[in-house]
């Protein structure tokens, strides 16, 4: 039986929290505490949602937190769009 760590979408989402733990962990973002403690809750929240919705029993259910996995994408998107802006990273 497998489990929601053999989800692509979950592994992916793994990856992707990598990734950002490496760009928020560089200067001079990782002086701004605040936006790294949001962007952190946000990132860990894409792959929590994903593994809670596949513990859920319905459809609904399982769709309500693949829902909230996808906003906190957009969460995401968001502060890195902020951390572009304001540190001028390419």
């Amino acid at each position: 039986m497998s489990g929601f760590e053999d989800l692509r979408i979950y592994r992916l989402s793994l990856e992707g929290c990598k990734i950002i733990y490496k760009i928020i962990l560089k200067d001079p973002i990782k002086k701004d505490y605040s936006l790294v403690d949001q962007i952190k809750r946000a990132v860990m929240s894409i792959v929590a949602n994903i593994a809670e919705g596949y513990g859920r029993y319905t459809k609904k259910d399982r769709s309500q937190f693949l829902t909230y996995s996808i906003g906190s994408c957009n969460e995401v998107l968001a502060f890195l769009d902020i951390i572009n802006t304001i540190c001028n990273i390419e």
